[in-house]
């Protein structure tokens, strides 16, 4: 993400998912904490045996992750409705 997107992290009206391989050469770690701090609703999901594309090394790990992520926003904003 560009420093200008990274800024319109806080106006997304969701929760957040970023996800980190932390054997991630290309991107350094701090990156994702800095990004986090953008946006209240941020979840960080991190894979500690993955590179920089998670949902090619692991995909069924990735998938199941994310499954899991989506299916707790839901879940939050069906809460949210009532």
């Amino acid at each position: 993400m560009t420093p200008e997107q990274e800024g319109q992290l806080a106006n997304i009206p969701a929760e957040v998912l970023l996800i980190r391989g932390e054997r991630d050469a290309l991107i350094p770690a701090y990156t994702i904490e800095d990004m986090s701090a953008l946006h209240p609703g941020t979840r960080i999901i991190r894979f500690p045996d993955l590179g920089h594309l998670p949902y090619l090394e692991d995909p069924a790990a990735f998938n199941a992750a994310v499954a899991v992520f989506l299916r707790a926003a839901q879940s939050h904003a069906g809460t949210s409705a009532n």
